[in-house]
């Protein structure tokens, strides 16, 4: 597969064919790599586009206008070659359009354009999805982003932490752990 490379004096960063991942993301004077590097054992994924699902379905179908499409979880991108459009040092362009591959999970005509831009040591990355049909195309969008952690050596994992500016709260259904709000026996818990 293909991957297209971008740098400058402050870092450099690989876009991948295979599913438009950031394969590598690096800081050219230190050195420290901060995109995960895709281990097996962990997960072997790396940073996934996911279209037109994030997530799955109750029955894992969609069913769109009276039939059924089988796609899996979160949707075909993260399994599709991506193509490059434009690439220089500082951008790269990768798009995805509709197939008659894709039709069978999903029967929409669709363009995904994603530009990535870097600037010093910060990368920018915008998405444009286009309905390319003469009616509405329902579809989730989202992104699965995996970062080394520690990316310092001299740390451990559990070293850090995420926090958000405002306080969390999360429902969680006491019994299966798993469908909160939509839970028909109501036995949520809040963390």
């Amino acid at each position: 597969m293909a991957s297209f490379t971008m740098q400058n004096d402050k870092a450099s960063v690989v876009i991948d064919e295979q599913a438009s991942e950031i394969h590598s993301f690096r800081d050219r004077a230190t050195g420290i790599e901060y995109m995960w590097q895709g281990d097996p054992q962990f997960w072997k994924g790396r940073n996934p586009t996911l279209f037109p699902m994030v997530g799955s379905t109750w029955d894992k179908i969609l069913h769109i206008n009276g039939r059924e499409y089988r796609t899996g979880n979160h949707g075909f991108t993260r399994n599709s070659l991506f193509t490059c459009t434009e690439h220089d040092d500082s951008h790269v362009v990768m798009v995805l359009k509709d197939s008659e591959a894709t039709r069978q999970e999903y029967p929409f005509a669709f363009t995904l354009k994603i530009t990535y831009t870097l600037k010093d040591d910060t990368l920018f990355i915008d998405y444009e999805i286009t309905n390319e049909n003469d009616v509405t195309m329902p579809f989730n969008f989202g992104l699965h982003p995996a970062f080394n952690c520690p990316i310092e050596p001299e740390k451990d994992f559990f070293d850090y932490r995420i926090e958000f500016n405002n306080p969390e709260t999360i429902k969680v259904c006491a019994t299966c752990k798993k469908c909160a709000d939509a839970c028909p026996t109501g036995a949520l818990k809040v963390l």
